[in-house]
């Protein structure tokens, strides 16, 4: 595993007016990619201090960004097909009991399956 070490990091940077900005002060790090990574993407929670995008604190996954582990997760006794093919299987049978329990909530209030009245 890679790991990254920071010490005494600090970058500033020149405004507009030439007022220098801090944009990091006397970093302090060591850890591995992967562990910074799922912190800062809500994967794994921090022992103290905060992980912030847009202002906003980061306490469960983030879900506007994409992933990709640095290990596979195919099921390894399938082909990549099989193991795509598995996932997809996983979200039909989703969509199939989403539709049953819509039914079953809207078929004893008479609720027509028309999408408008005629």
């Amino acid at each position: 595993m890679l790991s990254i070490e920071v010490e005494k990091l600090c970058r500033t940077f020149g405004a507009h007016d030439g007022t220098p900005t801090v944009a990091v002060d006397n970093v302090d790090l060591q850890i591995g990619k992967s562990t910074l990574l799922s912190l800062i993407a809500g994967l794994i929670q921090p022992t103290s201090g905060e992980v912030r995008i847009d202002g906003r604190a980061v306490s469960a996954p983030y879900t506007n960004i994409g992933i990709v582990f640095q290990n596979d997760l195919l099921l390894d006794w399938r082909t990549v097909l099989g193991a795509t093919l598995v996932i997809l299987s996983v979200v039909a049978m989703l969509f199939f009991y989403a539709v049953e329990l819509v039914e079953r909530i809207l078929i004893p209030w008479h609720v027509s399956q028309r999408s408008h009245p005629s």
